[in-house]
């Protein structure tokens, strides 16, 4: 069963890694490929992100719906869904649908399967991670990437001698979205692993907020009552 979307609408993004939440519409494309330690195999993932930023929801900084495709480059070999709204996180796999209220466990929301690549949570965590004292980090602006203006942010995490964690985030500044994600644990060492996510526009999206009722009708296979 491959999932789809019911309908086209008008695609709004509006992107920056310095705003607070409230300003992001997103719908993106990404292309996960991610590495284990020691191994020769890829994981490649194909993910549809549709998130909107919220002001009045103490739990999360977005309401989120990612549908994900795992897949050998002829067939998907296991798909489902991840989203949350209105308090309740819902993961969907192997036509199963498994809801689970969030009130104090506000990690949940943005950790859950495939949560962590949605941009307005890629951004949280690089705003906090600025306040780390063991992260070192500086932004490269107007850095031309494919002809259109980007803003490259890099952090470095760990010890001038110990360096555990780096991370390269691509912002298109023309076109108002991210576009490349780098996260690189042990960098350098024999048991390096990490993740590479490539991002491009879709044209659906959820422009006026999203909520149960919307799941509904774009994606009835899953959200059927």
């Amino acid at each position: 069963m491959r999932l789809r979307l019911i309908g086209v609408l008008l695609i709004i993004a509006v992107f920056n890694i310095n705003a607070e939440a409230g300003n992001g519409l997103y719908a993106l494309r990404a292309e996960v490929s991610a590495t284990l330690p020691q191994a020769d195999e890829i994981a490649e993932y194909q993910l549809d992100i549709y998130s909107v930023a919220t002001d009045d929801d103490s739990l999360s900084v977005c309401d989120y719906i990612v549908t994900w495709r795992y897949g050998n480059g002829i067939s998907t070999i296991q798909e489902g869904v991840t989203a949350y709204c209105d308090g309740v996180l819902y993961r969907y796999s192997d036509s199963v649908l498994k809801k689970e209220p969030i009130t104090d466990n506000v990690e949940r929301v943005s950790t859950a399967q495939f949560a962590s690549f949605v941009p307005q949570f890629i951004e949280k965590d690089i705003r906090d991670l600025k306040t780390d004292v063991m992260c070192r980090g500086y932004a490269v602006s107007d850095t031309l990437v494919g002809g259109d203006f980007c803003r490259v942010h890099i952090l470095e995490y760990g010890s001038a001698e110990d360096l555990w964690r780096q991370y390269v985030y691509v912002v298109n500044i023309d076109k108002n979205y991210p576009i490349y994600y780098r996260c690189r644990n042990n960098p350098g060492e024999l048991s390096e692993y990490g993740t590479v996510v490539y991002f491009t526009p879709i044209s659906q999206l959820f422009p006026g907020g999203i909520n149960l009722s919307l799941l509904n009708v774009f994606f009835p296979e899953v959200f059927k009552e």
